[in-house]
């Protein structure tokens, strides 16, 4: 390593603070709808002195909104240090990451080294942005500790040697750095970490992208591609910012109108394998998604698992009547910490939770949700012959508001059983296939002719070997 001067260090460090950052910052990538988002992070962090954490599933950008906001405060003048914490497992990795975003080269200490670096920058301030806090703070605790001694003399005392890599110690170096004014901390993760004990924080969660901006990064990125494939590409994407640009890197290898008719048709898994296909393992989505999903525990894996029967979106109510968990299950704490890790989604205005299409078809892979969804499907099919007898009572009014507001579960239902699932048993199916035709006069109120028709048919192929079944499927077509 070259020996230099003080003189030429300092040099350096104001060359470095004119630049605005020290070369380790991404180039800022073709951004649509997020602009206001962008803008709002800039205002807390210029007006309020706060730090903003950004949370949001695998793939919804959170990377390419905090460079984008990077590259508008170097612009309004002030230092940014982006860091990228790969591999760190202590808080003096951590340390000795921000000093080298700083353009220095971390001491012994690189704890102290951190603070005294960035409030040298005072009163210009920093702008520090740390990727991805939640794999800071799942770091285990090592088995076996070092032997080694801190240094009595230098007072050094160094937790990376002792092996305690503790998350208790990073909510510490970042609590630290939070209180000083002239820090401003943006922070990046898949999980919601609380920091209001601790510093001024404000949390921003990051939503998909709308089906007009969806459409419109489309047409931006390709203009060869009509209006009718972009429709079709985006209702695949979902507005996801990372499937829109693997299926716009896989376009430019293929025919659109194939790809758009493969992905149209894909069954969860394929459409997974297809647009992971592109990345490095390291990027993939899946293999983020599947992090998300080890760190839940074992219950709240389960849950989740289930939530991923419902189509759309489903209360603690639904949740409760169809899979009837014990007492000792506490559903509401479940869907927090899912809340918590971004995976599940409440709309207060329809008092319902949810999940994203994409990250339901994924946890829809998993090995538990066969039975999951037999036991899904087994509900609303003995819940129709119940609300068929209730719509042939006096009481048919309540009949018809109950399967409103769960017609689209029991259309899921109706279409799992009709559609090719080689997993769902026989048995259970042509149970169900038999409730459905005993509450058919009901379904056939309920449902368009059109609508009907089809599930009954698909129904009668499903159990064309059973003729009491597929009789009665034909006719209630009639």
């Amino acid at each position: 390593m070259l020996n230099r001067s003080p003189f030429f260090v300092l040099l350096l460090s104001e060359d470095l603070k004119r630049a605005g950052h020290c070369g380790n910052l991404p180039v800022p990538t073709y951004l649509v709808g997020r602009d206001e988002v962008c803008e709002q992070i800039i205002s807390l962090l210029t007006s309020n002195n706060k730090a903003a954490q950004i949370v949001a599933p695998p793939g919804f950008g959170k990377t390419s909104v905090v460079v984008e906001v990077a590259h508008r405060m170097i612009k309004r003048g002030k230092f940014v240090a982006y860091v990228k914490p790969r591999g760190v497992t202590c808080v003096e990795d951590l340390g000795s990451q921000i000093i080298k975003a700083l353009g220095a080269d971390a001491n012994e200490d690189p704890i102290k080294e951190t603070v005294r670096r960035l409030r040298a920058f005072e009163p210009k301030s920093v702008v520090l942005i740390i990727e991805n806090i939640d794999n800071l703070l799942h770091v285990e605790d090592r088995d076996q500790v070092s032997n080694e001694e801190p240094d009595q003399e230098s007072g050094i005392y160094c937790a990376k040697m002792r092996g305690k890599y503790k998350k208790d110690d990073f909510l510490a170096f970042l609590t630290a750095m939070g209180q000083y004014p002239d820090i401003h901390l943006v922070l990046t993760s898949r999980e919601t970490v609380d920091f209001s004990g601790c510093f001024a924080s404000e949390l921003i969660k990051l939503e998909p992208l709308s089906d007009e901006d969806s459409a419109t990064l489309f047409t931006k990125r390709d203009k060869s591609l009509d209006e009718e494939l972009v429709r079709k590409l985006v209702r695949v994407c979902g507005g996801i910012p990372l499937l829109i640009c693997t299926v716009l890197a896989i376009v430019k290898k293929e025919n659109p109108q194939n790809l758009t008719r493969r992905m149209s048709t894909s069954t969860p898994r394929l459409l997974l394998q297809e647009l992971n296909c592109d990345f490095a393992i390291k990027s993939r989505i899946d293999k983020c998604l599947e992090v998300c999903f080890d760190r839940l525990s074992e219950e709240n894996q389960d849950a989740l698992v289930k939530i991923s029967t419902f189509p759309h979106g489903f209360t603690e109510e639904h949740f409760i009547a169809v899979f009837k968990p014990p007492p000792s299950f506490d559903l509401r704490t479940c869907v927090d910490r899912l809340q918590h890790n971004s995976l599940v989604s409440f709309d207060q205005r329809n008092c319902h939770y949810s999940l994203h299409p994409f990250l339901r078809d994924y946890f829809s892979l998993k090995p538990q949700h066969t039975a999951a969804k037999s036991v899904f499907i087994l509900h609303y099919s003995v819940l129709t012959t119940k609300l068929c007898e209730q719509f042939l009572s006096p009481d048919s009014k309540s009949a018809i508001e109950q399967y409103r507001n769960e017609m689209e579960n029991i259309r899921e239902a109706l279409t799992w059983c009709g559609d090719d699932h080689p997993e769902l048993d026989q048995a259970t199916r042509e149970h169900c296939i038999r409730c459905f035709n005993q509450s058919a006069v009901f379904l056939a109120k309920m449902m368009r002719k059109q609508e009907f028709e089809s599930l009954f048919c698909k129904l009668s192929y499903r159990c064309r070997y059973d003729m009491h079944l597929y009789s009665a499927c034909l006719t209630n077509m009639e």
